[in-house]
């Protein structure tokens, strides 16, 4: 082969190598080297570093890693093909998510990924990918999507930020111990359920913000831990606003369909009506002011969560928040009416005090209401998709069939 020839071919060689290299690296002390893109690196701020690879963000401390090295110029070239995009864009989005991907710029590509269904939530492309995580539940979940339908139930996203994968503390392995010994199926001895419970209340309020924090959909535990995790909030029973959202956030976003439903029965069991109202206004913010669906993923993960209650209040709490959706949108001043106020005044003379009568002439106007704004095509429609009746944005009629439920 010609000089020339093999060494064009090692320039090619060498450039594809250039092309195709990851992001970034993190080599760590044991000598693992991670690829994929830095999301946090602040040594003065934070003690860990985390890195985005293809599904996960792992973080580790600082004291664990040898060397960082980062792809600045790739970054620079995400950003120029980013800022070139002009508008709703979606198949340029696209296209940048699939560049983003090649680079192994994962966090980038996330963001593209949403920006492209933000801005077409129909295109099919994007569909197939946002639904289908490495492992879809039914081969035909992927075609769904892309045709517009909602994911199984067992399906999971893809599309926006992956939870980080954190070990453990010590204090949080002890209390999952504790908790995962209070399940049914763990054991048959009610002894050692009574001493875990024990260890559980004497520590009640480290416990009952540790569960609270563990039950976070974002935390990255395994289903048996979570459902362990709820198995000590129903003995612990702690009280207060967070543990509503995140028992609400549980219920209707959790990745594993057995918590959900557990998460449901558990909110039930506490009638906690803050996790409850949480997920009817997450429901209704499924819908647009218009009553179209506005979020079908949100649409079908809340509607079932709540469907899940199996709570007759539900239908109640929709049909409340269309009754305070009424809104005055313009007033106008109108017929304005002339109105005479008698008065007096006294002038003091020398010997003698005069009485003048007064007599004041006013206008007061009418306040006229022309026009009312409504907003009640969302709850309404969420209405409609829950309870399978269709009265349109007829309170009274649905009111009329409400107390007929009862």
């Amino acid at each position: 082969m010609p000089t020339s020839v093999r060494f064009a071919l090692l320039f090619i060689l060498w450039a594809s190598a250039l092309t195709l290299r990851a992001a970034d690296h993190l080599t760590l002390t044991s000598g693992l080297d991670i690829e994929g893109q830095i999301i946090c690196d602040s040594p003065t701020n934070n003690p860990l570093v985390a890195i985005a690879i293809d599904g996960k963000v792992l973080a580790f401390n600082r004291s664990e890693i040898s060397s960082i090295t980062q792809d600045d110029d790739g970054r620079a070239d995400y950003a120029k093909q980013r800022d070139a995009i002009k508008g709703k864009n979606a198949q340029a989005h696209f296209e940048l998510y699939q560049w983003s991907r090649s680079k192994h710029f994962f966090d980038y590509a996330n963001q593209e990924l949403s920006l492209t269904l933000k801005c077409d939530p129909n295109h099919a492309q994007a569909r197939q990918i946002a639904f289908a995580p490495a492992k879809l539940s039914k081969p035909s979940a992927a075609k769904d999507a892309a045709n517009g339908a909602p994911p199984a139930e067992n399906d999971t996203l893809v599309i926006g930020l992956r939870p980080t994968v954190r070990l453990q503390t010590a204090y949080e392995e002890k209390i999952i111990a504790y908790c995962t010994t209070l399940l049914q199926a763990a054991t048959n001895d009610d002894t050692v359920r009574k001493n875990a419970l024990a260890a559980l209340t004497n520590d009640r309020v480290k416990a009952s913000e540790t569960l609270v924090a563990l039950i976070d959909p974002a935390r990255d535990t395994d289903e048996q831990t979570r459902l362990a995790v709820l198995a000590g909030i129903d003995a612990l029973k702690p009280n207060g606003i967070e543990v509503s959202m995140r028992l609400a956030q549980a219920a209707i976003a959790d990745r594993y369909a057995p918590v959900r439903t557990q998460t449901q029965k558990l909110i039930k069991s506490r009638n906690d009506e803050y996790a409850m109202n949480a997920m009817v206004n997450a429901y209704v913010s499924a819908f647009g002011e218009s009553g179209s669906v506005r979020d079908p993923l949100l649409k079908a993960a809340a509607g079932a969560a709540l469907k899940g209650l199996e709570e007759k209040r539900i239908g109640g709490a929709l049909f409340y928040r269309a009754t305070c959706e009424v809104r005055t949108a313009v007033s106008e001043l109108n017929n304005l009416a002339t109105r005479q106020i008698d008065s007096f005044t006294v002038n003091q003379g020398a010997n003698v005090a005069v009485v003048v009568p007064l007599s004041f002439p006013i206008q007061f106007p009418e306040l006229a209401i022309t026009s009312v704004k409504t907003t009640v095509c969302a709850p309404c429609s969420a209405l409609s998709d829950f309870t399978g009746q269709n009265f349109g944005n007829d309170l009274d009629a649905w009111a009329k069939w409400l107390r007929m439920q009862k």
